[in-house]
């Protein structure tokens, strides 16, 4: 039987997944607090953890933090109250592995904790996928139909970037903060390079445009 860890305050949310997940056979623990939820990663193994992001304590980003820096490989599946892009970014960034917006639709939640499950241990936070795309972090390689295909360095790191932050938009100032990280010899102009020619490569392998254009706003990769 798998073992699911619930760290949720609101008890509306809580019982309902928990009564979602016991249905599919699952043994759920359910704890409303950071330090509740410590103790019980302390104390057994989880296959999989629904960490909220509204906890009383500490901010879920620090106890993603915090227990991927003590080793724990567990995938965490993030709820929050926003869609905001730099909260997805900072979560996955700590170490979260999904991030699902509330009100969180239990077919979709049931959903993306099967797909969490499937992956093999080791790929949980170092392989990277979007419809046909695979993207090997640590191996720095990158597979369109199980084709590869051969990127320059910064392409690489901004597809990595698009593909951690799936169908949310960021500006060309945001991308450049982001993936340059400070170089000083990029601007706005160099991010519109690498995009066209990113998405032109993408393109040829394909079929439709998997980074699209937000008039108005900046860009985005559609899974």
């Amino acid at each position: 039987m798998m073992k699911m860890l619930i760290v949720e305050r609101d008890p509306v949310f809580s019982r309902a997944w928990q009564e979602l997940f016991e249905k599919e056979r699952f043994h759920v623990d359910v704890v409303d607090t950071d330090v509740c939820a410590k103790g019980m990663v302390q104390q057994g193994t989880y296959d999989v953890i629904i960490l909220s992001s509204n906890l009383p304590e500490i901010d879920a980003i620090d106890f993603c933090r915090t227990y991927r820096a003590g080793g724990g490989s567990t995938p965490i599946m993030l709820t929050a109250d926003s869609k905001s892009s730099v909260q997805l970014e900072n979560g996955l960034d700590a170490g979260a592995d999904d991030y699902l917006a509330k009100p969180v639709k239990l077919r979709d939640l049931n959903a993306r904790i099967r797909a969490l499950l499937r992956r093999p241990p080791a790929l949980s936070s170092e392989v990277l996928e979007a419809r046909h795309l695979i993207l090997d972090v640590n191996q720095c390689t990158v597979f369109i139909h199980g084709e590869e295909l051969h990127l320059h360095p910064m392409e690489l790191n901004l597809l990595e970037f698009f593909l951690r932050h799936q169908n949310y938009t960021f500006t060309c100032e945001a991308l450049l903060e982001r993936v340059w990280q400070g170089r000083t010899n990029a601007s706005i102009g160099t991010v519109r390079t690498h995009i066209k020619t990113l998405r032109r490569k993408l393109q040829e392998r394909e079929h439709g445009s998997m980074i699209v254009t937000v008039r108005g706003r900046g860009y985005k990769l559609v899974s």
